[in-house]
This record gives C-alpha cells, sequence and structure tokens, in this order.
C-alpha cells in the first residue's frame, strides 16, 4: 500500500485498535528557496511548485496566509520539506529563529491514522499533548485547494531536537499528486531521520514514550522502526563514525536523512551527470549537508539501518 492509499483510507474516521506510528517527512529550513530548490533539484529530486502556509483564524475561522512557504520533494512514502520566509510581514512561525542557529533540517513529523488516540497515549505517558490544525492552499490541475491536517502537539520544551509533531493527512490526494512522485534519482521513499543528541539514554527514553515503540541499540545509537521508515538518535562520536566528516554545530541536533531509491546505480549517475560530490559507505551513498541544504543525504536500494 503506498502512503497515498493508506492515508486517504485512514482520513475518513478513527476505528478501534492500537495505533502505531510512520514517519511521515522532514523538514529543511532554508535562507534561500531558489538556492535550496536548486540544490534538491541537482540531487535528482522533482519538486513541487511553491506552497504558502496558512492556518485557520481563532475567531472567524477563516484561512490566514503566514509567511513562510514551502517546496517539497513527494515521495511514493513520506516526504522531504524545504521551508523558507516568503512574506516577513506575516507569522514566520519561529523559522527565522531557527535559522538563527543552523539552515538545515528542523522538523521530524510522524504520521498516525487516529490523532485522538495518540493525543491520549501520549497524556498517559506524561505529555502536554494537544490538538492543533495545519492548512494551506496546493495547486492541482482543477485549481487550488486546501489541504488540511490534524496535528498532535506537544510543547516545543518537551522535544528539544526541533519541531517534532505527529500528524494525520486529511486530504492527502492533494499533496500526492501523481504528476510530482517521479524522480529523476529513482527516490520512493524516505527511509529515516537521524539526529545527533547529548544523552542518548535520555533521549530514548523519551522517544519511546512518545512513539509507543521501542527502540534498538548498538553502538552508541537508538533505532526506532516505525510502520514506514524509522528514526535513529545517536551520540556525537557514533555519527562522526557512521558519517565522516559531518559537522555538529550544537546538541542536540538533526543531521541526516535517508532515502530509499530503486538503484543506487542511476542515482549515482544523476549526481555524477549534476556534478554532485558523494562517496560510497558500503551499499550506500552518502552526500555531505554542503549540497544538500543542510543536512547529510543518505541514498539507500533497500532496509539499511539495524
Amino acid at each position: 500500500m503506498t502512503q497515498l492509499q493508506g492515508a486517504s483510507a485512514m482520513a475518513s474516521t478513527e476505528s478501534a485498535g492500537p495505533d502505531s506510528v510512520g514517519l511521515d517527512h522532514v523538514g529543511l529550513y532554508a535562507h534561500d528557496m531558489e538556492a535550496v530548490a536548486v540544490s534538491y533539484e541537482r540531487l535528482g529530486f522533482q519538486l513541487t511548485p511553491l506552497s504558502q502556509h496558512s492556518g485557520t483564524h481563532a475567531v472567524t475561522r477563516e484561512v490566514v496566509k503566514a509567511g513562510i512557504g514551502n517546496r517539497c520533494a513527494m515521495l511514493g512514502r513520506g516526504y522531504i520539506e524545504l521551508v523558507a520566509v516568503v512574506d516577513p510581514a506575516l507569522d514566520l512561525r519561529g523559522v527565522p529563529d531557527g535559522l538563527a542557529r543552523y539552515a538545515g533540517m528542523h522538523i521530524v513529523a510522524f504520521d498516525t491514522a487516529r490523532p485522538v488516540q495518540r493525543i491520549a497515549a501520549l497524556r498517559e505517558v506524561g505529555f502536554a499533548a494537544e490538538p492543533g490544525v495545519l492548512q494551506r492552499y496546493i495547486g492541482t490541475q482543477q485549481g487550488a485547494e486546501l489541504a488540511r491536517f490534524s496535528q498532535v502537539r506537544t510543547p516545543r520544551g518537551a522535544m528539544p531536537e526541533g519541531l517534532i509533531l505527529t500528524l494525520r493527512h486529511e486530504t492527502p490526494e492533494l499533496l500526492w499528486q501523481e504528476r510530482y512522485l517521479s524522480h529523476p534519482n529513482g527516490a520512493r521513499a524516505l527511509a529515516a531521520a537521524i539526529i545527533a543528541v547529548a544523552n542518548l539514554d535520555e533521549a530514548a527514553a523519551r522517544y519511546e514514550r512518545y512513539l509507543g515503540v521501542e527502540c534498538l541499540r548498538r553502538e552508541g545509537e537508538a533505532w526506532f522502526h516505525l510502520r514506514s521508515g524509522c528514526l535513529g538518535l545517536a551520540t556525537r562520536d557514533a555519527l562522526k563514525a557512521r558519517l565522516p566528516g559531518c559537522e555538529i554545530p550544537s546538541l542536540p541536533f538533526p543531521m541526516a536523512l535517508a532515502v530509499e531509491v530503486a538503484d543506487l546505480s542511476r542515482t549515482a549517475a544523476v549526481l555524477e551527470g549534476n556534478r554532485v560530490s558523494y562517496r560510497h559507505a558500503g551499499d550506500q551513498l552518502v552526500v555531505a549537508a554542503s549540497h544538500a541544504g543542510g543536512a547529510s543525504l543518505i541514498f539507500c536500494a533497500g532496509p539499511a539501518f539495524p
């Protein structure tokens, strides 16, 4: 089942049974949308057109534009979101504050079929979870249509690694449009997000509570295998061993994302054709953060993490 099919099925109603979460998307903050978009196109991704974020007015319930927008690489499962300021006079939702620390990955989002159940589960294990609504207009072949998302929000301080959230897509067909799902590099799924942390024991225990999944520990790393994709937490030393030469400006730091591709040789050919440097790491291709919007980018041909 593709993410589009799965999200369509879950958007109607919450049913009984245990909830499970998947890796939905990662988001990178950029100083310059045009520049980061060019970088991702050179990496072999097809990007969606610019879409400006918006919210719901607390009183009138009307759609109110925010000052940030995105372009996305939509994959068969999950997606990569590139975020930048498009109108500094409007609500910027903390993006400039994030950029003051670093340009790169600030968002790790998980999906759920049952946001109400997820909120209750988080409250039971000590998180102050609340519902939220996000929406934005997206261009379709029939014109602009309003995409809607039901969010599960926790206070920023509860998850210091970045903007960590869980959501349900209420209109997945607007995001996963067939015309945007084919990528020159053969990308087909968001495989992993990897975060450098200062205290692995504390972070692993906290994410076990947040995700409702036990982690697999090994050599300075903790891995959470989700319904789709996985989350990796690691110490600075473990990540420097896994990704030699990587820069970790501060801790915690969401520093890498992994994308599953159909054929690594095809991906390598695209990178070489576009003069993007990469290195082989076993059965993976690794692109340095300087060429990928501030986050190290790992291409893999299948399950590549413990």
